[in-house]
């Protein structure tokens, strides 16, 4: 929690990278595999860390720069988006199921 700030390889904050779109390009990956199997099924785990986020939940402009948000907020901004993901993922692979634990 709260990595102090740096950049992954592709530009993104590392919290956001580590907490977050590494998950995200893994079921990415899998869907497809996921979609063929007999019982699917998809579990989110969150910390309730995002009932801390802002009002705006994400702050898209600073996801790939070291100004302007503090560690713990990068922190935030992660589990909000572990928390929004499965959401959305779910809307568009409604074959699937998804459990969303926060």
């Amino acid at each position: 929690m709260g990595c102090p700030p740096k950049l992954t390889k592709d530009g993104y904050g590392v919290q956001m990278g580590t907490n977050h779109l590494g998950h995200a390009l893994l079921l990415k990956i899998l869907t497809p595999h996921l979609i063929k199997a007999a019982s699917p099924r998809v579990v989110s785990m969150t910390s309730s860390a995002w009932k801390w986020a802002r009002p705006e939940k994400i702050q898209f402009v600073t996801l790939r720069s070291l100004e302007g948000v503090s560690p713990v907020n990068r922190y935030v901004q992660s589990k909000t988006a572990n928390m929004l993901y499965p959401q959305q993922f779910a809307k568009h692979n409604p074959q699937l199921t998804m459990d969303l634990l926060a």
